[in-house]
């Protein structure tokens, strides 16, 4: 018998809580991911892109403002993802739909060696003026950036967009390709004879 009674009881009193409290059909919410970016063996002088995602889910479109602050903010330049050549300050997000914001990475030529930190922020703003029928919700989420910075590309040995190891791998790769086929000419020729 108790065990009837806890299986309704915890079935009831969360259908009666949904029933007494009231249902907050307004909710606003903003989720940014990811919430870290790292860059990893990074080159000064070089550019990196990475993308962000946003979901708005507000009753309307909203205007989502991009920044960044700390080490990385003058580096940092942000793009609608079918149009890469135009930075862009702002984006508009339609609610309960994914929201992709390119975000470019340029390091300085004189940028030094070692980590770089910073965060990017995503800020909503309404698209029109507030008329004062309502409060206005300002939501913001962020995404934390590391860059490690390795050195300059002349550092670090590439020539021509090529890093030397792949170079070194490139030569490897065909003085074994070139002792494998001469091997297997051997055997064949030891056992044709």
């Amino acid at each position: 018998m108790n065990k009837v009674i806890k299986a309704l009881l915890t079935v009831l009193i969360p259908v009666l809580l949904m029933l007494v409290l009231p249902l907050n059909a307004g909710a606003v919410g903003l989720a940014v991911g990811p919430s870290e970016l790292e860059i990893a063996d990074a080159l000064s002088g070089e550019d990196y892109q990475q993308m962000i995602f946003v979901k708005y889910t507000g009753g309307g479109e909203c205007l989502l403002q991009l920044s960044a602050t700390g080490d990385i903010s003058d580096w940092v330049s942000f793009y609608d993802p079918s149009d890469l050549i135009t930075p862009v300050e702002s984006v508009t997000a339609s609610p309960g739909e994914w929201t992709y914001i390119t975000v470019m990475f340029k390091i300085p030529e004189d940028a030094p060696t070692g980590n770089a930190t910073g965060t990017v922020y995503v800020q909503t703003a309404p698209l029109e003026e507030d008329t004062g029928d309502g409060a206005a919700v300002n939501l913001q989420g962020k995404v934390d950036v590391t860059i490690h910075i390795l050195g300059t590309a002349e550092e670090e040995g590439t020539a021509g967009g090529m890093s030397t190891g792949l170079i070194i791998g490139i030569i490897i790769a065909a003085i074994v390709g070139v002792a494998g086929v001469a091997g297997v000419v051997m055997i064949i020729r030891r056992r044709l004879a």
